[in-house]
């Protein structure tokens, strides 16, 4: 909620959802939107697409349009707004999913942190001057929140990052100006998430 949030979805917007599944965020923008506008929701792995079109379909979101595709692949979609909910090693959600813990291991940090850049640089293309991107996780590790956005940012120099503290209560909100929510602190699932805007 807290990733919506910080996109700001309006009525005016076309919005791409870069991994959309299994659609709760997705639903909950079309929700903000009050049907209007353009959500274009994509996930590429066939069992979660499959969960993601009965959970537009439930909720009656009549302004999303589903694509299966990997958004490293696609390139013929332009918007104002990106959301990239990546997937990640969900450390965040240890006490929902207690097995991660034995399941992760170190090597899939950098796995993931790859695949992550690689989903942030391929979404990034398809927006347009002065678009937003809001990227986040369900991770706690650095490696794959501010070392993927600082990597980005060095990489992509048109883009900048903008405070989350103008959006969301400073609670929620980290020293560098992303969202980032710790269990023990905040009572609610550890989460990262970083706003940028495309100046040109």
């Amino acid at each position: 909620g807290l990733a919506v949030k910080l996109l700001e979805p309006t009525c005016d917007d076309t919005i791409i959802d870069a991994c959309a599944a299994p659609g709760g965020k997705t639903s909950h923008m079309s929700e903000l939107m009050e049907q209007n506008g353009n959500i274009i929701a994509c996930d590429n792995n066939s069992t979660r697409f499959e969960r993601l079109k009965k959970t537009i379909t439930r909720m009656k979101a009549s302004n999303v349009k589903l694509i299966f595709t990997d958004i490293i692949d696609t390139k013929a979609i332009t918007c104002n707004k990106i959301l990239v909910d990546a997937p990640c090693t969900g450390t965040g959600a240890i006490a929902k999913h207690p097995d991660i813990k034995w399941r992760r291991k170190k090597t899939h940090l950098k796995e993931m942190h790859d695949l992550q850049k690689k989903i942030l640089a391929s979404a990034s293309k398809q927006l347009q001057k002065n678009g937003i991107l809001v990227y986040g996780t369900c991770s706690l590790e650095k490696e794959e929140n501010w070392d993927v956005i600082d990597e980005f940012l060095s990489e992509h120099p048109n883009f900048t990052i903008q405070n989350a503290n103008n959006f969301i209560s400073s609670e929620f909100v980290d020293e560098k100006g992303a969202v980032f929510t710790y269990p023990p602190k905040h009572k609610i699932d550890g989460g990262f998430a970083a706003r940028l805007i495309k100046n040109d």
